[in-house]
């Protein structure tokens, strides 16, 4: 499944982490804790793509191995993944790390200049 985020429509991000869940509860032998776990990993990593980057961003749901694949793809500046646990009293920064200790395979790779992937 693939899918583009529209920035200018308000509810996107939400519909999209909704429509990835239904995806998976619907093809997915997952438990409902893990459905859980998957909306919260495709909302932090759309509410990063969609934070600080801009251009379009692009959404791949990939069912090649056992275990499905969420990619995000968005124009945005590099980055690494956070190593240690972030400050609890800070409003913001939390998402990645969060990303990284449920699904440990998560990895950002750079394509073209600019172009950065999110995989979980």
């Amino acid at each position: 499944m693939d899918w583009y985020v529209d920035r200018g429509v308000r509810t996107a991000v939400t519909e999209l982490r909704r429509e990835v869940k239904g995806q998976l509860a619907r093809h997915a032998d997952a438990s409902q804790d893990e459905l859980a776990d998957a909306e919260l990993i495709a909302s932090a990593l759309l509410a990063n793509a969609v934070d600080h980057s801009q251009g379009p961003i692009w959404v791949s749901l990939d069912w090649s191995e056992p275990r499905p694949t969420l990619i995000v793809r968005d124009m945005g500046a590099m980055f690494t993944l956070p190593v240690t646990a972030p400050d609890v009293a800070q409003p913001r920064g939390r998402g990645l790390w969060l990303v990284s200790q449920l699904a440990p395979e998560l990895s950002v790779a750079a394509r073209r200049a600019g172009d950065r992937k999110s995989v979980a």
